[in-house]
């Protein structure tokens, strides 16, 4: 029995179902959205050993600068190293990294070294990215409403459940539908990597 709930873009009045909602996340587009990150990390060359602080320095902020200029580059300007500083620094902040830890193991060549820790930060990188294409293509059509929220909640748990057995906040409607955006985004990063490895490392 398909549901009756409609979710109502705010800008373009378009409605579609939950179902739809949830097909619209697919896997190609996700694909298309994460291939991207990997092609810009596959395009970095990253030294297999750093000497000192200012080797770790010059290479994590020139690695970040490519990332800005292969995603936010516009009117031919580009990012330098010195420019990326401020971005590089905040960005590992968020990600709540020890900053001395990871320059000692890069320098010390622990844990995959300097790699490793570029490797690290490409994935939160892939996370970031998927998550702004959810926000951009989908959180439009996300009800304001307490009881709408809760009813697609509701459904959202339904069908995602079988595939998140031991997600803590699937457990109620109304915790999820507290913190809706961010569990959605959550879960369909999660069930993206499913639907592409059958398991999710995040």
């Amino acid at each position: 029995m398909s549901s009756a709930l409609r979710l109502v873009h705010r800008k373009t009045g378009m409605s579609i179902s939950v179902q739809d909602f949830i097909d619209r996340l697919s896997s190609q587009d996700f694909d298309r959205v994460e291939g991207a990150v990997r092609s810009m990390r596959e395009t970095f060359q990253a030294p297999s050993r750093i000497a000192d602080h200012q080797d770790y320095e010059h290479h994590l902020f020139r690695f970040y600068a490519h990332y800005f200029n292969t995603f936010f580059q516009q009117n031919g300007g580009g990012m330098d190293v010195r420019g990326a500083k401020t971005m590089g620094w905040e960005h590992l902040r968020r990600l709540k990294k020890d900053v001395f830890d990871v320059e000692r193991d890069a320098i010390l060549n622990r844990y995959g070294g300097f790699i490793g820790i570029i490797n690290e930060l490409t994935e939160a990188m892939v996370k970031e990215r998927v998550s702004s294409y959810i926000d951009m293509m989908f959180f439009d059509y996300l009800p304001r409403g307490p009881q709408a929220r809760l009813d697609l909640a509701t459904e959202l748990i339904e069908k995602l459940k079988p595939f998140f057995a031991n997600e803590p906040h699937l457990a109620h409607p109304w915790m999820f539908a507290e913190q809706l955006e961010n569990n959605i985004t959550d879960l369909m990063i999660k069930f993206h990597q499913i639907k592409r490895t059958g398991r999710y490392t995040y």
